[in-house]
């Protein structure tokens, strides 16, 4: 990993300081982390990296949030649903609910076509099971998810009630999502 990148870091140092310094490369270091195969925690950039406490981590990476909501932190714990974060998950559904393409998903999060059609997949499921009244604890166990994960979507699902744009796209999600493939070969030929 590239943690010392030259005159460029050592300029952000001069200017912004030790805090400067670390929001400005957190993300970079956990991207190619990712890249190479690895996840980092917020305890390797603590103590193996920056060299100070995760609760400072923690600052520099709310401040990070923040400023770039829509930039995903590829940390161990995000990719992998550990902990309160809001997951890469719910922010492909989200993606999806705003009529981003899968093309756009997947350069926007760096996750593979078949990663983000998992995730939608499960989400619509969700969406199927929440639909016939079940509860977050049955829909966990039938999809064999996280109940913390089951009730972030049954949030996007609520939020998709009161927004026009994001209902239309939940319901051509579910309908593409659900339409068997014989019913796909019926309505391809029909529109032949």
């Amino acid at each position: 990993m590239t943690i010392h990148r030259g005159p460029e870091d050592d300029r952000i140092l001069q200017e912004q300081g030790a805090e400067g310094f670390r929001q400005a490369r957190i993300i970079d270091l956990c991207q190619e982390a990712l890249s190479q195969g690895a996840l980092l925690t917020r305890e390797d950039l603590a103590y193996r990296v920056f060299f100070v406490s995760t609760r400072t981590i923690t600052r520099d990476m709310n401040v990070l949030r923040e400023a770039n909501p829509d930039v995903m932190i590829a940390l161990r714990s995000t990719v992998h649903d550990i902990g309160p974060v809001l997951t890469h998950r719910t922010k492909i559904v989200h993606l999806a609910l705003e009529g981003k393409t899968m093309t756009q998903i997947c350069q926007i999060m760096h996750h593979s076509p078949q990663a983000v059609n998992n995730y939608l997949s499960t989400f619509a499921r969700c969406v199927h099971l929440k639909r016939k009244d079940m509860q977050v604890g049955q829909i966990a166990f039938l999809l064999r998810r996280g109940k913390a994960l089951v009730q972030q979507y049954l949030n996007i699902i609520t939020e998709c009630e009161s927004d026009k744009n994001m209902s239309y796209h939940l319901d051509e999600l579910i309908r593409m999502g659900t339409c068997s493939k014989d019913e796909k070969k019926v309505s391809r030929r029909a529109n032949q």
